[in-house]
């Protein structure tokens, strides 16, 4: 309803905004932390913000885009039960790329009437020309049941696809391992430059912060070679990428491609204080 108050990390996809903003909701920010190795929820934080703030819904992205990070199961379950008159929408359009078991959607929803969790075809399983996802509601939401989104274009074709999908399960194993296998690769190499950061992901991408006050030069550098990547061109992460996990060939094109900059950089580039 019109000025009702969705709470959504600070740091996540650009469109939840825009999707409150067409249904004049409100979005409210909660912080997302940095630590040394990953970015994370604080539990408590986002508790006593929806206490603050009465807002309508929760929105969590588990793993979180951009900055890969996840809730764990039993904080999930903990921050359910504090919050259980808001409606706790659960993004995991990025769910799979982790090596923890999942939660399992069953024993969430007989337990939470008040959650919505959402997943995606688009990632994982590779399908996002297809456009098809679904959504898991708890008893008390038992309304969304009956409705359908088909603007983007489902139907039953994109519907067999994700049943084949879901039936595959050996390629997709195949295709998890190796890009668990290419993301520890750019963790170890990014990690040993200089300056560099990158955070630990439990998604397909990762973020990464760079030794430099803007990326402007590192950006024109990877278009001269054909190679792009996620920038932010301003805000809190103007000195950060995302590098999406690609196939072998390609993520060593672009490792070798930073490495260069890197190097030629070291005395030539404005770097950030630490």
């Amino acid at each position: 309803k019109q000025g009702e108050k969705i709470l959504i990390p600070n740091l996540s996809w650009w469109y939840y905004k825009s999707v409150a903003a067409e249904v004049n909701g409100v979005t409210v920010e909660y912080p997302v932390m940095e630590g040394v190795e990953s970015f994370s929820y604080d539990r408590k934080m986002i508790v006593d913000c929806v206490r603050r703030e009465q807002p309508r819904i929760l929105l969590i992205a588990s793993p979180n885009n951009p900055t890969g990070h996840s809730l764990a199961d039993k904080e999930l379950r903990t921050l359910l039960d504090e919050c259980s008159e808001t409606l706790v929408i659960f993004d995991e359009a990025y769910r799979g790329f982790s090596s923890t078991q999942d939660h399992g959607i069953q024993n969430l929803l007989e337990k939470y009437d008040n959650l919505l969790l959402l997943r995606s075809f688009s990632k994982f399983y590779g399908l996002a020309g297809v456009r098809i996802a679904f959504a898991c509601a708890g008893k008390n939401l038992g309304q969304l049941a009956r409705f359908s989104a088909r603007y983007l274009g489902f139907n039953l074709l994109s519907e067999k696809l994700a049943l084949a999908a879901l039936e595959s399960e050996d390629y997709y194993a195949d295709m998890k391992a190796k890009i668990l296998r290419e993301r520890e690769r750019y963790l170890r190499e990014l990690n040993a430059l200089p300056g560099w950061k990158a955070y630990q992901s439990e998604a397909n991408f990762l973020l990464v912060k760079t030794p430099y006050s803007t990326t402007v030069e590192l950006k024109e550098s990877l278009e001269e070679k054909e190679i792009r990547i996620k920038f932010f061109d301003h805000g809190p992460l103007r000195s950060y990428i995302r590098i999406t996990i690609g196939r072998e060939e390609q993520n060593l094109l672009l490792l070798d491609a930073i490495k260069e900059f890197a190097g030629m950089s070291l005395h030539t580039r404005t770097v950030i204080p630490r």
